[in-house]
């Protein structure tokens, strides 16, 4: 899928198609897979890093907010 691309989605069943259609597409994708080998290894060689991706995957919703790392801080400081 292109980012510049508009796409319309009018049924549940498109967007449960577009989203396996790109779950494919990054699951194949060769250099993105060892991307996240690399990364990978470095979050579980840091024991600290490695509690805080588990935390991360138990509350995704916080994943949006560290896209702004000084708007997070600032939240949780505040």
């Amino acid at each position: 899928m292109n980012a510049n691309t508009k796409l319309e989605i009018t049924s549940q069943q498109e967007l449960e198609e577009l989203i396996a259609k790109e779950k494919d597409a990054i699951s194949n994708d060769k250099e993105l897979k060892k991307r996240f080998a690399k990364l990978d290894k470095l979050i579980q060689k840091n024991i600290t890093v490695r509690d805080f991706e588990a935390y991360l995957q138990n509350h995704e919703e916080l994943l949006v907010r560290l896209g702004n790392i000084p708007a997070f801080k600032e939240d949780v400081w505040n």
